[in-house]
């Protein structure tokens, strides 16, 4: 028989924590040197008094919170003594502590899952946010991952959180603050991670910007590994709650780190062969294209609809410069949001926006993050919306220098490598070249078109002139004739001949005053002299002294003023834009018909509508209404005079105040609607 010294010694030694107690009291007895070393303040587990209790515990394993705040995992056997007649005298219990071997398996399990979730994609995207989710929860609470660029320059690719509120707010805060690098370039250099067991505010002084640094602490991240990653970037992991990490975990966090890094190297190198194979597709496809271009709107089209598969831009938008080569005016684009496009449609080439830069130096600008966009285009940052994330904007260079800009968006900051900006500005000197050949060919055929146009105008207007002014003229020569060989002084028949010869003078007067005004369009310097003027007493007066001609012809006139409206403009020229308006109207309009003349404002504009129920307009010449010397009908076979000159006078005048007139019609025999616009941005209303 054993005796005590000696079982005392041996209890002591083992190794493992074992306790002794007696029953019923549960008293402990015996206690070996492990158990205190195991514990460390941790509370006695239940499994002793379960046992002095009689229940027979094999195998369990128990996880402790120990006084120091540490936890673990505890490995426990109980079992029951009894006396020689089998009388439960006590009980003792058997533990091992675990902590690391679960902690290993757990990595396994965790390693052994995160290979199996970076390897189930090729997309790059999907390998980036299943790198970030095979951490969380079990291993992090924030994950994040940082590329490095062609250029070596980290750039924010993804986040992911155990808590959406998390994540959430770290969005938000990459997308009002710039990138913290000085840690992230650290680790790389070193090529070691860096643990960060506790975060303290001292720890977060690198970070200049005091705003910046406040919302990086809110985030409430305590404990940290940053890992780099080989040739790829780096991947932060970071816990939120009081579970520190420790130097196992630094393994673990290395270990997906570098499956991380092959993951996305991988899908590098496949989305890297796909757009080589896609871009090779492309080019041929606008190769193709500019080759058979015969006119400059099918070089644009080519150019919108293959660049940005070619070159993986987000938003194309081409300029051109005007023949003055004082402005550019966008003449494509796609993907561009309709704010930012009206701000880009016409572009002072003396203006220091971007495209503007680019036209007048004939170097391309290269704009590689948001950042820079920011700080060389007041223009986009003025927009309410982010646009892009980097911008390429090139010239379009051709034999005679400089004919447009081509400007492209990208959803991502770019490192525009020497390789890809060659390719790109190549691309662009092949379509400024097409682009070129295209706009020589319909300058010719435009410059045809307006020859055998401007003969056939001139034709008409000779025709017409001597038509309308032999009519007046016969007049005036025939009762000049009449009033010399039959004037008594009494006869009644002067009255009329006086009116006639009147009424001739008038027409031929109003033809003279047509094409006086037609010549100051021409030479440009037709003016209007602008002053606050009621809109309505002009429109009701120049209708109204027209009255009398549309009664005598049998037509209903009606005129709707809609009360004061006072604009900045020249009141004698708004009276010639309603004459002419309403003059056309009754003369096209048959006996019977009607004559609506309106006023209505709305939002921060006025429309005059001038609306009547005769001939209409056929819709292949409704695009012409406006051009001189253009009637529907010519020659003999007019059944209407005029020069075909009022309402190409209406046109320029009412671009002369700054507005807009449209014409409309549903058809022939089906009337006609006129409406000016003009705007009431400095007026007021009564």
């Amino acid at each position: 028989m054993l005796d005590e010294p000696l079982l005392l010694a041996a209890l002591r030694q083992l190794p493992a924590a074992v306790v002794v107690a007696e029953a019923p009291s549960g008293r402990i007895v015996l206690a070996n040197d492990d158990v205190e070393k195991i514990l460390r303040g941790a509370p006695m587990p239940a499994a002793l008094q379960r046992a002095v209790a009689g229940e027979h515990i094999e195998r369990e394993e128990v996880r402790i919170v120990r006084g120091d705040g540490t936890k673990g995992v505890i490995r426990l056997r109980a079992t029951p003594l009894h006396d020689d007649n089998g009388a439960q005298i006590g009980a003792v219990l058997a533990f091992a502590d675990v902590t690391s071997e679960r902690k290993e398996q757990s990595a396994l399990e965790l390693l052994a899952d995160g290979a199996g979730t970076v390897a189930g994609s090729l997309e790059l995207d999907a390998t980036l946010a299943s790198v970030v989710h095979m951490a969380i929860p079990r291993f992090a609470d924030l994950a994040f991952v940082y590329l490095l660029d062609d250029a070596g320059t980290l750039t924010r690719h993804e986040v992911a959180a155990a808590d959406s509120e998390f994540e959430r707010r770290v969005r938000s805060m990459w997308e009002r603050f710039p990138i913290s690098v000085a840690p992230l370039y650290e680790v790389i250099e070193r090529g070691q991670a860096l643990l960060t067991p506790r975060l303290t505010d001292e720890l977060w002084s690198y970070v200049a910007d005091g705003e910046q640094r406040r919302a990086m602490m809110d985030v409430g991240m305590r404990s940290v590994i940053t890992v780099p990653m080989r040739g790829v970037g780096a991947i932060v992991f970071a816990r939120t709650s009081e579970r520190a990490y420790e130097a196992m975990d630094v393994v673990v966090a290395e270990e997906l780190a570098r499956r991380a890094a092959a993951a996305i190297e991988r899908s590098r190198l496949f989305n890297a062969e796909r757009t080589q194979r896609e871009r090779l597709e492309h080019l041929q496809a606008l190769t193709s294209a500019l080759a058979k271009a015969v006119t400059a709107d099918d070089v644009l089209d080519a150019l919108v609809a293959e660049m940005g598969g070619l070159v993986g831009a987000s938003i194309i938008a081409v300029f051109l410069l005007e023949e003055s080569r004082a402005c550019l005016h966008i003449v494509r684009s796609t993907g561009l949001p309709p704010e930012v496009e009206e701000r880009l449609r016409d572009i002072p080439l003396a203006g220091e926006f971007v495209v503007a830069r680019v036209a007048r130096e004939n170097q391309p600008i290269w704009l590689r993050t948001h950042e820079e966009i920011m700080a060389q285009s007041p223009l986009l940052r003025a927009a309410r919306t982010r646009v892009a994330e980097a911008w390429a904007t090139l010239p379009l260079e051709g034999a005679g220098g400089v004919i447009g800009v081509v400007a492209l968006a990208f959803h991502t900051p770019q490192s525009f490598s020497d390789p890809l900006c060659n390719f790109i500005l190549s691309v662009a000197r092949q379509s400024a070249q097409a682009l070129e050949r295209a706009r020589l060919f319909d300058s010719e055929r435009r410059a045809r078109r307006e020859a055998e146009h401007v003969s056939q105008a001139k034709d008409e207007f000779l025709a017409i002139l001597s038509h309308e002014l032999r009519t007046p003229m016969t007049t005036v020569i025939g009762w000049a004739d009449l009033l010399r060989l039959t004037y008594s002084g009494e006869d009644p028949s002067i009255t009329m001949a006086i009116e006639s010869l009147r009424a001739g003078a008038l027409t031929q007067a109003r033809l003279i005053d047509d094409l006086l005004d037609v010549s100051r369009i021409i030479t440009g310097k037709l003016q209007v002299d602008k002053r606050p003027t009621n809109l309505s007493d002009c429109v009701v007066s120049a209708a109204e002294a027209l009255r009398i001609t549309a009664e005598t012809k049998g037509l209903t006139l009606r005129v709707d003023g809609d009360g004061p409206v006072t604009i900045d403009a020249d009141p004698a020229r708004l009276r010639q834009i309603v004459t002419n308006l309403v003059a056309n109207a009754i003369k096209f309009t048959p006996p019977g018909g009607e004559v609506d003349v309106r006023v209505r404002r709305h939002g921060d504009a006025v429309d005059v509508g001038v609306h009547d129920t005769g001939e209409g307009i056929a819709a292949d010449f409704l695009p012409h209404v406006f051009e001189r010397f253009r009637q529907a009908s010519i020659g003999d076979s007019r059944l209407h005079t005029g020069l075909g000159l009022g309402l190409s006078i209406v046109h320029h005048l009412v671009q002369l105040h700054g507005g807009s007139v449209r014409a409309e019609s549903a058809g022939p025999g089906q009337g006609a609607t006129f409406t000016v616009t003009l705007p009431t941005s400095a007026s007021t209303t009564g």
